[in-house]
């Protein structure tokens, strides 16, 4: 259930960056986005549970948000990331992690999850290989690199 559910958050991730007209290329291994520098994370829970996480360095994501943003996007790279800023990089994941929970449970596969919470620094480790079953792949695209990482498990009794 966790590789299918993988599947379904990359379909995810493609259908809401296309929407948004963000274009994006799939890697065929996860050549990983260096340094990793914003994360943005999501819990899942109910049949499944675990994280999503959004990883990329900050010119990658402030490309992102210029071409969510437009002119509210005023500065590249992610330094005095304004609280706007972080909100659209949160809502992105939200909406990414909305759409996979919908698209699962037309599978009968029942979940929620938490609100987005954001990191960045200059460097930060994600630790996902610590819960369950992971899976990470990296997009690129105009903007430079993504990176998708899950980590889930199948709730007790599911």
């Amino acid at each position: 259930m966790v590789e299918k559910a993988f599947k379904v958050f990359l379909d995810a991730l493609r259908q809401i960056f296309t929407e948004t007209g963000i274009e994006i290329t799939w890697c065929g291994e996860d050549d990983g986005v260096e340094p990793v520098q914003v994360i943005t994370s999501i819990g899942i829970t109910g049949d499944l549970r675990g994280n999503l996480l959004l990883e990329t360095d900050h010119a990658s994501a402030g490309k992102i948000l210029e071409t969510m943003l437009g002119d509210l996007a005023s500065s590249s790279g992610m330094e005095g990331l304004a609280e706007i800023r972080k909100a659209s990089l949160c809502e992105l994941t939200n909406q990414v992690a909305g759409r996979a929970i919908t698209l699962l449970s037309a599978m009968g596969i029942d979940c929620d999850i938490t609100p987005p919470t954001i990191i960045t620094a200059d460097t930060v480790t994600d630790g996902i290989s610590l819960i369950g079953e992971s899976s990470r792949t990296t997009t690129r695209g105009p903007f430079g690199g993504l990176a998708i990482a899950l980590a889930l498990e199948e709730a007790a009794g599911s």
